[in-house]
């Protein structure tokens, strides 16, 4: 699986994604009276800038009880597939599966699922492969953040929890590769079908992930300009809680995650 894993990242930095356009934008809306409520008590809880140099006050925010509640009350029907535990045990790691519960909209995606899986209407895409194909786009999108904003790659991180492993070897990603390319992946390591998987599903997704990154930087900066920096970073965790944890998983210091915003390496 790691060998896997070092395949999928070489082959992340050294191809070539042509023809993918932006598809994919936020959209800029006003509060509901829930993250209204929510924003006006973290904002007498966390009063003091909350991009501070170590990002610790908004992963305190993250901890919250507040905003635990939030998330609960936002989110009535997140839930993770049967299948999670498998998958980010394979390797004994600790996840925190606030990083993965909260699935986005299929539409977020629609440019992968028309063009590699073939389907008419999003409704043929099912639950579990849109899990299995956020779940892989969410590790993509950290790996390409934390490489953009230039901080520390998470294997050289002494702290912080794990996101879990590449699903190669995991039943439900290798149902997916049958299913949906003719793919069979053996339950042992089987290099021979490597170039066959990055080309119809790891290239497609990590170019994708490439926009998607821009969308999400468009949408940010556009609530730095409009309510500052602090507030601005608040209404992200508000607005868009998958993109929030992301960025606690991706950045250690409030440069990196502005240079990530601002001044991209790549």
């Amino acid at each position: 699986m790691k060998r896997f894993l070092f395949l999928s990242l070489l082959f992340s930095c050294i191809y070539t994604f042509p023809g993918y356009t932006k598809t994919y934008e936020h959209e800029h809306r006003e509060f509901t009276s829930l993250e209204k409520e929510t924003f006006d008590t973290l904002k007498e809880d966390f009063s003091n800038e909350l991009l501070d140099a170590e990002l610790k006050t908004l992963n305190e925010l993250a901890r919250s009880n507040t905003y635990k509640n939030f998330l609960i009350k936002a989110h009535q029907d997140a839930s993770l597939p049967p299948e999670f535990p498998k998958i980010v045990d394979a390797d004994g790691q600790i996840v925190d599966d606030t990083l993965y519960k909260i699935l986005p909209p299929k539409e977020r995606y629609l440019t992968y699922y028309t063009e590699q899986f073939g389907v008419q209407t999003l409704d043929e895409v099912k639950t579990l492969e849109h899990f299995i194909v956020h779940y892989e786009e969410t590790g993509k999108w950290i790996f390409k953040a934390v490489k953009r904003g230039g901080d520390t790659p998470e294997y050289l991180r002494t702290e912080g929890q794990q996101r879990g492993g590449p699903l190669g070897r995991v039943p439900a990603f290798q149902a997916m590769m049958k299913h949906r390319f003719g793919i069979e992946i053996n339950e042992r390591p089987d290099m021979s079908n490597i170039p066959q998987i990055m080309s119809v599903f790891d290239f497609p997704l990590t170019g994708l992930t490439s926009e998607l990154i821009d969308a999400d930087v468009r949408w940010i900066q556009s609530l730095f300009e409009k309510h500052g920096k602090s507030e601005g970073i608040l209404w992200v965790a508000l607005q868009n809680p998958r993109i929030f944890h992301r960025i606690l998983y991706a950045f250690t210091t409030d440069k990196t995650f502005l240079k990530f915003i601002y001044d991209p390496s790549e």
